[in-house]
Parts: C-alpha cells; sequence; structure tokens
C-alpha cells in the first residue's frame, strides 16, 4: 500500500484548510462543513481506503463521500472543490470507457457520438454500408 508521505499529508491539510475557510461565506449548510472538516481531517489524508488522497484526486474522493453522506450535487461540488463542467468531461470519460471506447482516442469518440446521434433506420444503413465493406453477406433484419 501506497502510503502519502508527511509533505502530501501537510500540503493537503493546508489545501482544505484554505478550501474549507473560503467556503465559510458560501452558505453552506454546518451539516456540509462539519463533514467536510472530518473528511479533511489529517489522519483521513491518504491513500487507504476510505481517506482522501492528496492532489487533485482527493477532490474526487471528497466528492464521493458527500454524495455518500447524501448530499446534494450543488453542495457535493462545492465542497469538493469541483466544477460542474469537470464532472460532466469525468461521466463522459466514464460513459465511454463503459460502452468499450478510449476516451483518449479522439477518432474512437468521434465513431461513438456519430453512431449514438443515428436514429435506427441510419444506423441499419450504417450498418450495411460497413457489411458491405467487409465483404460480409448482410444480417437478416
Amino acid at each position: 500500500m501506497i502510503k502519502a508521505t508527511d509533505q502530501e499529508r501537510g500540503e493537503a491539510v493546508s489545501h482544505w484548510r484554505q478550501h474549507i475557510a473560503g467556503l465559510k461565506s458560501a452558505g453552506l449548510p454546518n451539516d456540509v462543513m462539519s463533514a467536510l472538516g472530518m473528511m479533511t481531517a489529517a489522519d483521513n489524508i491518504g491513500y487507504e481506503q476510505g481517506g482522501v488522497r492528496p492532489g487533485d484526486l482527493g477532490k474526487w474522493d471528497v466528492y464521493e463521500m458527500c454524495k455518500e453522506w447524501g448530499f446534494t450535487e450543488a453542495y457535493s461540488l462545492l465542497a469538493s472543490g469541483l466544477t460542474a463542467a469537470e464532472l460532466k468531461v469525468e461521466n463522459d470519460r466514464i460513459t465511454l470507457e463503459h460502452a468499450g471506447v478510449d476516451p483518449d482516442d479522439p477518432r474512437a469518440v468521434r465513431e461513438y457520438h456519430a453512431v449514438k446521434a443515428m436514429n435506427p433506420g441510419q444506423l441499419d444503413a450504417h450498418i450495411a454500408s460497413l457489411e458491405a465493406r467487409l465483404g460480409l453477406p448482410p444480417l437478416p433484419r
């Protein structure tokens, strides 16, 4: 198991303390602020299961913990320091990976989105054109 160094832990604690101080004026409920304080306490920073990892990965840990604790999306984003745009990018990557598409391959991503945008008739025509290009007999439809 990888252990967080004292320097990583110190930097993470400093980051989260500054973040929490900045959130005090954001109007987050006390239960969210208390939970954030507990999640990011020095003894909870690390790579162990259930810990908040140092660096930017820690934002994702805090976001997931907030969601598990039942906080709203808006509160979870504010508490973690993530933006809605960052969340969308990550969710899109996960969707692509679950579909078997390499999110880092622009050609595969374009093809995936093109196929997803097709209506059933267009998809049938696309499949037929691929079958023809490959010299395969058409599948019965």
